[in-house]
């Protein structure tokens, strides 16, 4: 656990502050604390985390809780520049002074900024912001933090897996919520963030009916990226419940909807919607023997790819391996696998490293051929 002097003051030391570096020079003395920092600001953290649970219960409840908030407060003047970086320490000290609120906020900001980075780190705050927030009295603010929760909360629960009771009870409080609260739109986003999840857990009849089920909130909402994920998720739990003709009719629907190159940098959940259903589309019709069409986003999707960017790093990169083991092009199957493992790797998840690490072994046995 970190701590810190929050700022530094020019001028004579007051006795306060005197003492207080006296304090942490003979903990540092001690070997009870390391320094971490010393500029711009000074941080120590306990060299174990047995000393600061020590630290911690020996001070009673509510002189602790006190000090959390004012710990939280002076960290958020001291960071103004560094919030999102701060948001995990801060959603901490507003958790424990007792301020449910406060720390779901913090938690969400958290959860946002460490998503690309460490998804497993943004499940633990969107998960801790869900836990406080059911917990208090409704409320706008509660409201509001609750539906940004859920459908990326469910999103995390696809990506890294979780028990199906988990992740029902989730998906059934999102939607309750959002009925409630009337925001079509929310409700929307979670039943087909649910449906995917559901691919991933190979209930494909129930997928398709959530996703459909979106289709339909989507576009009575008029929400163009909205109607573009949505029908992503049903095409592709169409798509793998082996209906690719009705697969292949709803992506061409994303086609319609998505004219423009702005639909390619469209993102929803950490999804590119567009160039994931365009991609799986290709494949369908390198199967039906449509090389034309297929090859033609084989080159739309290489020039978008080579443009610099994380917004590089999605399934969509390897998909066009399928597409070459379908033409039999050995070479160019090799070149395109290469090129998706090198920005899964630098942009991209665990699932996107793998799906680029198979991409890579079709090329390889395409090439053996």
């Amino acid at each position: 656990m970190a701590f810190g002097q929050a700022g530094t003051k020019r001028g004579p030391r007051t006795g306060q502050e005197a003492a207080r570096d006296a304090a942490l020079s003979a903990l540092l003395a001690a070997e009870l604390i390391n320094e971490r920092s010393i500029y711009p600001v000074a941080e120590y953290s306990f060299k174990h985390p047995l000393t600061h649970e020590v630290a911690l219960h020996a001070q009673l409840g509510s002189a602790r809780r006190t000090r959390h908030a004012a710990v939280a407060g002076a960290i958020a003047v001291a960071s103004q520049d560094q919030l999102d970086e701060r948001a995990g320490l801060l959603a901490h000290h507003w958790q424990e002074a007792g301020d449910g609120l406060q720390a779901a906020t913090w938690h969400v900001r958290a959860a946002r900024w460490v998503r690309s980075s460490d998804l497993a780190a943004s499940r633990r705050h969107w998960t801790q912001a869900r836990k406080l927030l059911v917990a208090l009295q409704d409320s706008p603010e509660r409201s509001g933090l609750l539906l940004a929760t859920y459908p990326q909360l469910i999103d995390m629960l696809d990506r890294l897996g979780a028990p199906a009771e988990e992740s029902a009870a989730v998906f059934s409080e999102g939607v309750d919520l959002a009925k409630r609260s009337g925001d079509g739109r929310t409700q929307a986003l979670i039943e087909a963030a649910y449906g995917h999840l559901e691919i991933s857990q190979n209930d494909f009849v129930s997928a398709v009916e959530h996703a459909r089920h979106a289709v339909e909130l989507a576009d009575a909402a008029g929400d163009r990226p909205l109607q573009l994920f949505v029908r992503f998720v049903l095409g592709r739990g169409l798509m793998w419940s082996s209906q690719f003709r009705a697969g292949t009719e709803v992506f061409d629907q994303v086609a319609e909807i998505g004219t423009g190159e702005d639909a390619w940098d469209i993102e929803l959940l950490g999804w590119r919607p567009y160039a994931e259903a365009l991609s799986i589309r290709a494949i369908a019709h390198s199967l039906y023997g449509r090389m034309s069409e297929a090859l033609e986003f084989v080159e739309r999707m290489t020039v978008r790819i080579r443009r610099p960017g994380p917004a590089s790093a999605m399934k969509a990169t390897s998909d066009r391996v399928w597409i070459c083991w379908a033409t039999g092009d050995a070479q160019r199957a090799q070149l395109y696998a290469s090129e998706a493992l090198q920005l899964a790797e630098r942009f991209g998840s665990e699932n996107t490293i793998v799906y680029a690490l198979l991409a890579c072994g079709i090329a390889s046995c395409l090439g053996l051929r």
